[in-house]
């Protein structure tokens, strides 16, 4: 007698049946931050870089936009994408926050250090870990501008 499985596996989307590149599908390029959005850096048929949000509450509906950003990030509840970029010319890399629905900039901010890690830790606080320190980002507050929590030392520094 076999034995039931304790998890059904479905398939929601397929992202390649959307008209994404399936060479975007790797680490750095597609994130997907809860069971709400995915969001691809990709590049169009046309060469131009682009963002495309795929909203899986909404009838995995795809929005794409042309974006220069190195990387993107959603937020895992709302409609707010943060995107991570390089100006030529400057050390580190900038990072610019939109609300979506209002199109509002939320917030953009210049790094000396390179972001190696980013993740959001609340509906909007955006957590930046550069080569040397760890900022949180308290976006709920107006002009805000990144905290820094502490420097990387040790093993954390590796």
């Amino acid at each position: 007698m076999a034995a039931a499985l304790p998890i059904t596996l479905n398939t929601s989307i397929s992202l390649a049946d959307q008209g994404i590149n399936a060479q975007a599908f790797r680490f750095g390029n597609l994130t997907m931050e809860s069971d709400k959005y995915i969001s691809v850096k990709d590049t169009a048929a046309d060469g131009t870089a682009q963002v495309i949000v795929v909203d899986m509450h909404n009838g995995n509906a795809v929005n794409r936009r042309p974006m220069k950003a190195e990387a993107t990030l959603m937020n895992p509840i709302d409609n707010i994408i943060a995107l991570k970029g390089v100006t030529e010319g400057q050390a580190g890399h900038f990072v610019q926050v939109f609300n979506l629905d209002t199109k509002e900039k939320l917030g953009v901010w210049q790094s000396t250090d390179s972001i190696v890690f980013w993740r959001w830790i609340s509906t909007r606080i955006l957590a930046l870990v550069c080569s040397q320190d760890v900022y949180h980002w308290n976006l709920e507050v107006a002009n805000s501008a990144p905290e820094k929590m502490f420097q990387r030392a040790g093993k954390l520094a590796e």
